[in-house]
């Protein structure tokens, strides 16, 4: 179980498929330059592929990201 701290830092992206920030920072580190390359590199849970909500969350992250 992940400890309540470190939780409210890593926090679930895509409510779906229980898919945390850090999972989806690593796949847009590891090259995904969009929602769907990012729901493709982490095939496994298909973050974004749901619901769709998280998708303006995982585009925040992309823009972040870009910045850096």
């Amino acid at each position: 179980m992940t400890p309540p701290a470190l939780a409210a830092i890593d926090k679930i992206v895509c409510h779906c498929l229980r898919v945390r920030e850090s999972q989806i920072a690593e796949a847009i580190s590891n090259g995904s330059e969009s929602v769907n390359g990012v729901k493709d590199v982490i095939d496994q849970t298909g973050a974004g592929g749901g619901c769709t909500a998280c998708h303006c969350t995982i585009r925040r992250l992309l823009a972040e990201q870009r910045r850096i």
